[in-house]
């Protein structure tokens, strides 16, 4: 954890340009998922998408991507209710001058116990990408 944000030892990867998820990641999203299972107290995990690069794709790829991570754990049985997948697109960089490094996924405890975690809404003022609880698995 640093903040409200749990840290993976290795970055969730998606095969380039898309949003269909690369092999290596399968061990960062079950540790997210083990995560969840054993901190039940977690209210809500805001799935964060960040995308680097400005281009007319970029919100819709990084909506498509928290998607796609939010769906998997929720066909690995977490609660859909408990995850919020938004896209950032290249709305908040951490470099200036590093696209690689601010194409990211992020995992931030949106609540806790059913209460907001640093005055921030639920979405942490990103581009809700859909109701979990209404898109098809």
């Amino acid at each position: 954890m640093e903040g409200n944000e749990i840290v993976l030892a290795e970055s969730i990867q998606f095969k380039n340009g898309t949003a269909e998820l690369s092999s290596e990641t399968q061990p960062g999203l079950i540790a997210i998922k083990d995560f969840l299972i054993e901190k039940s107290y977690i209210s809500q995990l805001r799935v964060e998408s960040h995308i680097g690069s400005k281009n007319a794709n970029s919100q819709s790829l990084s909506e498509k991507r928290a998607l796609t991570i939010s769906k998997w754990l929720i066909g690995q049985g977490i609660d859909c209710k408990r995850l919020v997948a938004v896209g950032f697109g290249p709305t908040k960089p951490v470099s200036a001058s590093e696209t690689e490094k601010n194409t990211r996924i992020v995992f931030a405890i949106a609540s806790l116990k059913d209460k907001l975690v640093g005055g921030m809404p639920a979405d942490g003022g990103g581009q809700i990408a859909g109701d979990l609880c209404k898109i098809p698995k």
